[in-house]
C-alpha cells in the first residue's frame, strides 16, 4: 500500500520506471524523424505497441477507471498517419492487464508518451502527417490523468501492480523499437 504522506503515485511510478524509460528515450533519439522513411518506421514501432495495448486496455475495462478513455485513445490518429505515409506495422502481443491497477500503470506510460510527442514533433519536417504526435494538443489530458491516477484506490492499494503494468507497457514499446531498428516490424498490418 502506498502511504499518501510518503510518496505520490506519479513519483513512485516515475522512480520505478526511470531506467526502462531512459532506455526507450535513448532508442527514440536514435531514430531519424527528419525523413519520411525514418518517421514511418518510428510510427510503425509505436503502432506495433500502442494499438494492441489500447485494445487490451479497452477489453479489460480501462473506461471503468478512466471514464474519458475514448478521448485519450490514439489508435485512429496513428493509423491515419501510417496510411498517409503508405506504411504498415506488425502488431505485437500486448501484456495482459487483468487488474485495474495494472491498467492504470500502462495508461501512465501511454499518457506520458503524449507529453514526449511535443518534443518529437520538432524533429518532424512540415508536410508529414502528425495526427498522432498532436493528439490531445491543447487539452488538459495529462493533468486530469494525474488527478485520476492519484485518486485511484486500486493503485494506492496495489502500487506494485501498477508498477508492473507500467514496466510491461514500456517493455512492449522497447521491443517494438528494437524490431524496427533491426528492420522488422514494418510489414502491412
Amino acid at each position: 500500500m502506498l502511504s499518501s504522506d510518503v510518496l505520490s503515485v506519479r513519483q513512485f511510478l516515475r522512480s520505478a520506471t526511470a531506467v526502462i524509460h531512459q532506455r526507450l528515450d535513448d532508442s527514440a533519439a536514435l531514430m531519424r524523424l527528419d525523413t519520411p522513411g525514418g518517421y514511418a518506421r518510428f510510427l510503425a514501432a509505436h503502432a506495433a505497441a500502442l494499438l494492441p495495448m489500447e485494445r487490451e486496455l479497452e477489453e479489460v475495462g480501462i473506461g471503468d477507471v478512466l471514464p474519458d478513455w475514448p478521448q485519450r485513445a490514439r489508435a485512429g490518429a496513428l493509423r491515419a498517419d501510417l496510411a498517409e505515409l503508405g506504411a504498415g506495422f506488425v502488431p505485437l502481443d500486448p501484456p495482459l492487464f487483468g487488474d485495474d491497477a495494472a491498467a492504470m500503470g500502462a495508461a501512465y506510460v501511454l499518457e506520458g508518451s503524449r507529453l514526449g510527442a511535443s518534443v518529437l514533433r520538432q524533429r518532424v519536417p512540415d508536410g508529414l502527417p502528425m495526427r498522432y504526435l498532436r493528439h490531445g494538443e491543447g487539452g488538459r489530458l495529462w493533468p486530469t490523468f494525474l488527478k485520476r491516477l492519484e485518486e485511484a484506490d486500486c493503485v494506492r492499494r496495489r502500487p506494485h501492480v501498477a508498477k508492473a503494468g507500467a514496466v510491461a507497457a514500456f517493455s512492449l514499446f522497447e521491443i517494438a523499437m528494437q524490431q524496427v531498428a533491426l528492420g522488422a516490424g514494418t510489414a502491412l498490418a
